[in-house]
C-alpha cells in the first residue's frame, strides 16, 4: 500500500567524543625588539690584589749625602762634597776634595784634594794633585801642572805646560810653554805661546809676543804686536800698542811702539 506519512523528528542525541588536536601551525614572524631595560645598581668593589714584585733599580744620576754627583767608568768617588764628576776617569784618584766641577775623559784624573777647581775637556788637569781655584775649559788646558793655583785657560791647549800661579790664558794655544812664569796674561791665538818662566807679561791679540821665552813686564795689544822671532826673544818692559807694532824685536828693552806696524823692523 502507499507510505504513510513522515513521522515528527526525535529528540538529540548525546555530543560524540572530542576529535583528535589538529597539527601545530607555522611560527609567526618575530615582532619588534623591546625597549631597553634600566641599567641595574653597581656591584661592590672587589678586594685589592697583591702587591707586584719590586722593578730593577734606576739608571739615573743621583747625589749622595754629601752633594757630590758621578757618572761615567772610574769617575771620582769623593768623600768631600758639592763636586761632581762626569765621564771617562774623571776625578778618579779624588779623596776629600770640596767644590770641584770635573767633565770629560780624564779631566781632573789624579786630583786628590785640591779644591775650587773646574775643569771641562779632554783631560783637562788631568795632573794636578792638591793645586785648587783654577779653571781650565778646553782640551788638555791647564793638563801639566800639579799644585798650581788661580790660573784660567779657556782654549785648547792653553796653559799646557803651567806648572805655576796666578796666570790667564784665553785662546789656542794661548800660553802654551809657560811653566814657572807667574802673573801673565796671554789673551788671543799662539799669544804668549813660547813663554816659559817671564812672569807680569800682558799679551793681547794673536801670535802677539808669541816668540818670547823669558822676557818680562812686556805689555802688548794687537795682532802679532811684539811677535818676536822663533828662539832668541827675550826683551823686556816693551810696550807695543797696534797692528805688527814692534814685530821683530828679540832682544830690546824698554821699547814704546804706537800704532800699526810702529818700529815694525826694529830688533834691538
Amino acid at each position: 500500500g502507499a507510505t504513510g506519512a513522515t513521522g515528527s523528528q526525535g529528540p538529540a542525541g548525546n555530543d560524540g567524543a572530542d576529535g583528535n588536536d589538529g597539527a601545530t601551525g607555522a611560527t609567526g614572524p618575530q615582532g619588534p625588539q623591546g625597549t631597553t631595560g634600566a641599567t641595574g645598581a653597581q656591584g661592590p668593589q672587589g678586594a685589592t690584589g697583591a702587591t707586584g714584585a719590586t722593578g730593577p733599580a734606576g739608571t739615573g744620576i743621583e747625589s749622595d749625602s754629601n752633594g757630590n754627583t758621578s757618572a761615567g767608568t772610574d769617575s771620582g768617588d769623593n768623600s768631600g762634597y758639592s763636586s761632581t764628576f762626569y765621564g771617562y776617569r774623571a776625578g778618579k784618584e779624588v779623596t776629600n776634595a770640596n767644590s770641584i766641577v770635573a767633565i770629560g775623559t780624564d779631566c781632573l784624573k789624579n786630583v786628590t784634594s785640591g779644591g775650587s777647581n773646574v775643569a771641562v775637556g779632554e783631560s783637562a788637569m788631568t795632573s794636578t794633585t792638591t793645586g785648587g781655584s783654577n779653571t781650565a775649559l778646553g782640551t788638555h788646558c791647564l793638563s801639566q801642572g800639579t799644585t798650581h793655583t788661580f790660573n784660567t785657560g779657556v782654549g785648547t791647549e792653553s796653559l799646557r805646560n803651567n806648572t805655576a800661579n796666578k796666570n790667564v790664558g784665553l785662546g789656542y794655544w794661548s800660553g802654551y810653554s809657560n811653566t814657572t812664569g807667574t802673573e801673565n796674561v796671554y789673551v788671543g791665538n799662539h799669544a804668549g805661546s813660547s813663554n816659559t818662566t817671564g812672569s807680569y807679561n800682558s799679551y793681547f791679540g794673536t801670535e802677539s809676543g808669541r816668540y818670547f821665552t823669558t822676557a818680562g813686564y812686556n805689555t802688548t795689544l794687537g795682532s802679532q804686536a811684539l811677535q818676536g822671532s822663533s828662539g832668541n826673544s827675550t826683551g823686556s818692559f816693551n810696550t807695543a800698542i797696534g797692528y805688527h807694532a814692534a814685530k821683530a824685536v828679540t832682544t830690546g828693552n824698554d821699547l814704546v811702539a804706537i800704532g800699526r806696524q810702529s818700529l815694525k823692523d826694529c830688533t834691538t
